[in-house]
């Protein structure tokens, strides 16, 4: 099922927008992580035909020019980065999608802005591969860092990843509005020790989730 899942994607995500230089790849999009969810009132048919509409309607925001860029995660999820206004635009949007509708996918929506990399046209012929995806989120402990009191330790955290970004492995990297954390994409697996050594995650101000995503090669790409 996952490899079906994955070249649909291909497919779909073959009409995502084209950026030249002259566009602004760094502009503010809305980030949406979906969740999968048990709904024991959807038989395995039923949730089957909701999953094709789910991938038709993501086809539909492709052509639209809505969605930037999108990719499973290893283990079940998705991401999805959408070309919208503001969060309650893209809430009122993906209310409509057949699997967030009937209960079978959860949303987060979150503005994020990219500081590192950018959206960028995927490389042909189109191909997907696996990247290292850090999410980094403020722990509930430690409010400082949230209510940007602790500006020292915002530094220290910045530039362990401007370190990571010295190796030249790190695609993109976004922060959240309202200093809800950020992403971190990497070229390679073997980060969990590398990710240990950020001052923040050290310090307990932040937490590091790591996961493995699938994308299409180029269309998240680097300064």
């Amino acid at each position: 099922m996952k490899t079906i899942f994955l070249l649909t994607l291909v497919i779909l995500l073959t009409n995502l927008p084209s950026w030249s230089q002259g566009e602004d790849k760094k502009q503010p999009y809305m980030l949406v992580f979906l969740t999968p969810l048990n709904n024991n009132q959807i038989s395995v048919e039923e949730a089957q035909v909701i999953e094709n509409d789910h991938l038709r309607n993501i086809g539909q925001l492709s052509e639209s020019g809505i969605l930037a860029n999108a990719g499973p995660f290893e283990g079940g999820g998705e991401l999805m980065v959408l070309n919208t206004n503001t969060r309650n635009d893209t809430e009122t949007l993906l209310l409509k999608d057949p699997a967030i509708k009937n209960g079978l996918l959860k949303m987060e929506i979150l503005s994020m802005e990219f500081r590192q990399g950018g959206i960028c046209s995927p490389e042909i012929p189109f191909e997907m591969k696996t990247f290292s995806f850090v999410r980094y989120s403020p722990t509930n402990q430690i409010a400082n860092y949230k209510t940007n009191a602790d500006f020292d330790m915002k530094r220290a955290h910045q530039g362990h990843v401007d370190y990571l970004s010295s190796s030249g492995n790190v695609l993109v990297e976004g922060i959240f509005q309202g200093n809800d954390g950020g992403i971190l994409i990497y070229k390679g697996n073997s980060l969990d020790a590398k990710i240990e050594n950020d001052p923040a995650i050290k310090q307990g101000y932040l937490n590091a989730e790591i996961k493995t995503i699938w994308l299409n090669v180029g269309s998240f790409c680097g300064n």
